[in-house]
């Protein structure tokens, strides 16, 4: 009688230990270490449009032209006009992505007719789209009629 009481003793705690470690285990698989990536962390500077779009930019405005399919002047237009409706809050735990590099991704991503359903966690992209559509729709923009009208054609 006394052995069966102290086994089950025995089978009481360690059952009691491992849930513990279990939990243990859990809360460290659950504790975040990293916010954001150290290669995350380099797209400023690395990336896409922090490193090649300024390279094209200063050196081949033509194969720029080529790659945003519309010219600096143009992005910088674009971008002027969109950048209130896209613009993201950085926090104190990572910056947003800035809104010329969602201009940029939405339109290589409108260019290649894709259109990701994740694109990012916040639906950067998707947004960034929707808004120069709707922003091209509200612009009163209307093709002239007549030849003489071709001079005064404004968007």
């Amino acid at each position: 009688m006394a052995q069966s009481r102290f086994l089950a003793t025995v089978i009481a705690t360690s059952s009691l230990l491992l849930e513990e470690e279990d939990k243990d285990k859990n809360q460290q698989e659950k504790c975040r270490t990293v916010w954001v990536r150290d290669w995350i962390s380099k797209r400023d500077t690395e990336g896409c449009y922090g490193k090649l779009l300024v390279e094209l930019q200063n050196e081949e405005p033509q194969l720029y032209k080529n790659f945003l399919r519309m010219s600096y002047n143009d992005f910088c237009f674009l971008l002027d006009m969109v950048t209130p409706l896209i613009k993201k809050k950085d926090t104190n735990m990572r910056k947003s992505i800035s809104p010329g590099e969602r201009v940029q991704n939405s339109g290589n991503a409108m260019h290649k007719r894709i259109r990701p359903e994740y694109p990012t966690s916040d639906g950067t992209l998707n947004t960034a789209i929707d808004k120069m559509l709707e922003l091209h729709s509200s612009m009163k923009s209307r093709a002239p009629l007549q030849t003489q009208q071709y001079g005064t054609f404004t968007v």
